[in-house]
């Protein structure tokens, strides 16, 4: 059997990434105007929802706006965010808007991948402590 890409799918970006040691501010794909062209032309897309966390920090109506555009998502990167560019913080320091676009993700019938900063380090600390975070989020 061959095995063939369905869709590609755009990601949701940070205001600021970082690629190879250095940061990039962006300005595509992660503000409240590209959500209203993606929700207009209806492109599903990749949700980070760090990311949606860093851009809010700019942009504070967002994380309500993405939930209304949930339905266009096809696959999910879950992990917390400090600032504009601290990404792949724990579970446990999401607040309460991040908590119910959190609650909401987990129910979507896509690929969730954790990307929590390191997590893969001391015998998979990191990932077993977001599993334990998230299972409490999510039954709270």
């Amino acid at each position: 059997s061959t095995e063939s890409i369905n869709i590609l799918l755009p990601q949701w970006l940070p205001p600021i990434a970082w690629y190879f040691g250095g940061s990039v501010k962006l300005d595509l794909f992660n503000s409240l105007e590209d959500l209203k062209i993606i929700k207009e032309i209806g492109c599903n897309f990749c949700l980070d929802i760090s990311h949606v966390f860093m851009c809010s920090f700019i942009q504070p109506s967002l994380i309500e706006d993405m939930i209304s555009s949930l339905k266009l998502v096809s696959h999910i990167h879950i992990a917390g965010a400090s600032c504009i560019d601290g990404e792949g913080e724990d579970i446990s320091t999401f607040n309460q808007k991040q908590k119910e676009l959190l609650r909401l993700v987990i129910e979507l019938p896509h690929i969730k991948v954790l990307e929590v900063w390191q997590g893969h380090l001391n015998n998979h600390a990191g990932f077993k402590k977001s599993l334990y975070d998230l299972k409490n989020v999510c039954s709270s």
